[in-house]
């Protein structure tokens, strides 16, 4: 009988000592995704905004050149539920040098998210970058290269969006591009259409809010 107590107590501070184990170790892997999820947020709100990040970059200087250079502005583009805040970044002396937003919905596989910055007068772009999407690689996964961002670089928002809501519109590879164009992703159609989709909703909340902007550093 007491050969027995001793195995079934023994199996069950071994169950403790294991559950305990793997508590911690689902903890520790919890807090350093949502601490590399908040890093790449980061990183990716100050590449839009033209915030150089040196090379190598650990965490905490990433968090000293953020908390320098980025400012929220009290502004939400979902402000019922105070999701969404909008950024500006700033100079040593505090002058606006842009702004930034999160855009996101729904892609062709699954969510795309990211971030747009637009300039202090609200009538270029500055950058756009993605930090989360699923889309096929070569296709829709192309959003997150170079030749596709940068085409954003210095496009002009213009006064009005267009009848169906556009105030960038997406084009066929190979088109004439205007001002408020650039191009689609080749043989990526739906993911095309869904990042034009919520990138101008987007755009057209944040200019919405921009007339109630607090003042101020």
């Amino acid at each position: 009988m007491k050969d027995k107590l001793f195995t079934v107590g023994f199996m069950i501070a071994l169950a403790a000592v294991f559950t305990t184990g793997v508590s911690g170790v689902h903890l520790a892997t919890r807090e350093r995704i949502a601490l590399n999820k908040k890093l790449k947020e980061r990183r990716v709100v100050m590449q839009v905004l033209a915030v150089e990040v040196p090379p190598g970059a650990g965490l905490k200087e990433i968090d000293n050149l953020y908390d320098e250079r980025i400012r929220e502005t009290g502004l939400f583009l979902d402000p019922e539920e105070r999701k969404r805040p909008v950024f500006r970044s700033v100079t040593a002396d505090g002058q606006v040098t842009g702004y930034a937003f999160e855009i996101g919905g729904r892609g062709f596989w699954d969510a795309i998210r990211g971030y747009l910055a637009v300039s202090p007068n609200l009538k270029t772009i500055q950058g756009i970058a993605f930090f989360e999407q699923s889309e096929t690689p070569g296709l829709g996964a192309e959003i997150e290269k170079s030749w596709f961002r940068e085409q954003f670089t210095g496009k002009a928002i213009p006064a009005e969006a267009d009848a169906k809501g556009r105030l960038i519109r997406f084009m066929p590879p190979g088109s004439e591009l205007g001002p408020h164009e650039v191009d689609a992703v080749t043989g990526a159609t739906g993911t095309s259409r869904a990042v034009e989709l919520f990138l101008n909703r987007d755009l057209r909340l944040f200019l919405d809010l921009v007339p109630s902007e607090p003042s101020g550093n």
